[in-house]
């Protein structure tokens, strides 16, 4: 609960709204900087994600990961 404040808004606030694991989930979701198109995702088919790194299939480099490419599967090993 608001604590310090105790004014009649923060008294309308759930007590357990820290503690919900979807707290953050609407904000985020109706924020166009969080948004993704469908087709972003996994759009870069000779990229092996893998837990060293990213296999690139064209160059056999392994790359960093990078949260910007927006990979969703992992090799195991």
């Amino acid at each position: 609960m608001c604590s310090p404040c105790r004014s009649s808004p923060c008294r309308q606030w759930p007590d357990d709204h820290y503690q919900s694991p979807h707290s953050g989930q609407r904000p985020a979701a109706s924020d166009p900087r969080m948004a993704a198109r469908t087709s972003d995702w996994d759009a870069h088919p000779m990229f092996l994600n893998t837990p060293a790194g990213i296999l690139d299939l064209e160059t056999g480099e392994i790359l960093r990961h990078d949260p910007a490419l927006l990979l969703t599967q992992m090799t195991t090993a």
